[in-house]
């Protein structure tokens, strides 16, 4: 059950009653048309003055003014991101938004919050992105808070255009289809209109899931990572238990390749027979050195690079979710997919059903133009430097 109330209708209409109400501001407080000129528009004069009184925002930032006449004892002001292509995390920012608006609801003492659906007017979003985006939000948001009272108003056309994604995709598009023909477009080009929207519609979705995935994964290696530094206190600086746990980490996943269903405990360096799994294998389907392999089972090297991590995830052929959990150890607030490469990098293994040989996509990689890294083409990974490992 959803931990907030799906409300259809306006953010001013009467029955919409809490304390505070949270929508998307500009940085640098000059009103942008929708809906924050309306709570201009609509609250007394000394409301702008206080807002550029408190300075400018950043994407995610949340400035708290007083109400001003209108229904509400508070205004949070949050600076809400575009939805551009996503090379900013706009996708994880505008989640950021909530969660930072619910942080200061608690800390006011709020008891209830109305939302209006963040992301979906002037900035971009699509609405069932930006409703997947907010579901996602508010229930992690609210997690170690008390108890306050939360309502997402939905603007009766987009209400309906979410219920219908939810249930039917095709009639969401019929929806978006009866909006475009209704603005006067013609009949062509709406017909294009919504072979671009179906796929956005699907790279949304799948984009929302991933970045919701890698963060939820980013929050438990940093829990690990703290039992770790707790149960390892004064065997070390921090500096050096953070690395000796992340390569501990990173060796026991080519243990358990190279093991096969053996624990990774009992491996002694011989090759496990029945897969014939060594490191020298890895190596050759890597096309880099078996130095390099037996440094990091060893854990005499410094933590790899983001690109060894990807490279290493596709040759020990990880499922997407451990895939994910290998690349992060290296560094867990270093979101994934991090950029436009990562994403459609992450795309295009995520379409096999079972993680490929790395020898065998290569060519489809090169293809495509996905690269591994900063740079780092599928077609230059046969000179990858040893030098980060001999630091």
């Amino acid at each position: 059950m959803d931990c907030f109330e799906r409300i259809t209708g306006d953010v001013f209409d009467p029955y919409i009653r809490a304390e505070a109400l949270a929508f998307s501001a500009s940085a640098e407080a000059v009103p942008m048309a929708g809906l924050e000129r309306q709570v201009y528009d609509r609250a007394d004069s000394g409301l702008l003055e206080e807002r550029r009184r408190k300075g400018e925002l950043d994407y995610g930032g949340v400035i708290v003014t007083g109400g001003y006449g209108l229904p509400f004892k508070w205004l949070l002001h949050v600076c809400t991101p575009f939805e551009l292509s996503d090379s900013y995390n706009e996708t994880a920012l505008l989640g950021e938004c909530y969660k930072a608006c619910l942080r200061k609801a608690d800390s006011l003492g709020v008891k209830s919050v109305a939302f209006p659906l963040l992301g979906s007017g002037m900035l971009g979003f699509d609405p069932a992105e930006a409703y997947c985006i907010a579901k996602q939000a508010i229930t992690e948001g609210t997690k170690g808070l008390r108890r306050m009272k939360i309502m997402l108003i939905l603007d009766p056309g987009i209400a309906e255009l979410i219920a219908l994604s939810e249930k039917d995709p095709k009639a969401y598009l019929g929806g978006i289809r009866r909006e475009y023909l209704h603005r006067g477009l013609p009949e062509e080009e709406v017909a294009d209109l919504l072979l671009e929207q179906n796929l956005h519609l699907k790279r949304a979705r799948a984009k929302v899931a991933a970045v919701m995935e890698g963060e939820r994964i980013s929050r438990e290696i940093r829990a690990e990572k703290q039992a770790y530094l707790a149960a390892n206190a004064g065997k070390g600086t921090e500096q050096e238990l953070e690395k000796r746990f992340v390569l501990e980490k990173l060796s026991r996943y080519i243990k358990k390749w190279l093991m096969g269903d053996k624990p990774p405990e009992e491996y002694t360096g011989r090759p496990y027979e029945p897969e014939d799994r060594t490191q020298k294998q890895l190596a050759e389907d890597l096309m880099i050195s078996e130095s390099s392999i037996s440094k990091l089972m060893n854990r005499s090297c410094n933590i790899p690079s983001r690109t060894r991590l990807m490279l290493l995830a596709i040759g020990l052929r990880l499922p997407r979710a451990e895939r994910i959990r290998f690349i992060l150890y290296g560094n867990e607030d270093m979101r994934y997919p991090h950029d436009e490469n990562e994403r459609r990098l992450e795309e295009f293994l995520s379409q096999f059903d079972e993680p490929p040989l790395y020898r065998r996509i290569r060519s489809d990689m090169c293809v495509l133009g996905l690269e591994l890294g900063n740079g780092m083409t599928s077609d230059k990974l046969a000179v990858v430097s040893e030098q980060e490992q001999d630091q």
